[in-house]
């Protein structure tokens, strides 16, 4: 098989349990807050790697903490790095909100 190159988001998810979604300007309290690697090309590649994949990742993290985080799960997984850039802004956030509907919601900053 030859190597398997993802271009595409990496992210860092933030994601927590609410009662209900919040009303325009309310605060709710969350619950299981949990902060982990994510962005859908990043997820693609270690889940690539993990099938066996010799994987490159192409994309683009912050200088910042999260950033070094995105890259170090990246690395646990042996995916290729080389291509992927460090900029001045910030790391790609998505705030995932979970709870009794059906489906999460999603809110992406996609770093800037």
């Amino acid at each position: 098989m030859g190597k398997i190159v993802v271009i595409g988001s990496i992210n860092m998810d933030i994601a927590t349990e609410l009662a209900g979604m919040p009303e325009l300007g309310e605060t709710v309290k969350g619950e299981d807050a949990l902060i982990s690697p994510g962005g859908k090309g990043a997820n693609q590649a270690v889940a690539a790697a993990k099938l066996g994949g010799d994987v490159a990742m192409v994309g683009m993290i912050g200088n910042d903490a999260f950033g070094a985080d995105a890259l170090a799960n990246l690395n646990s997984f042996c995916i290729d790095v080389t291509h992927v850039r460090s900029v001045d802004l910030t790391t790609g956030l998505a705030m995932i909100l979970r709870g009794t509907w059906r489906q999460p919601n999603y809110r992406c900053s996609w770093g800037e």
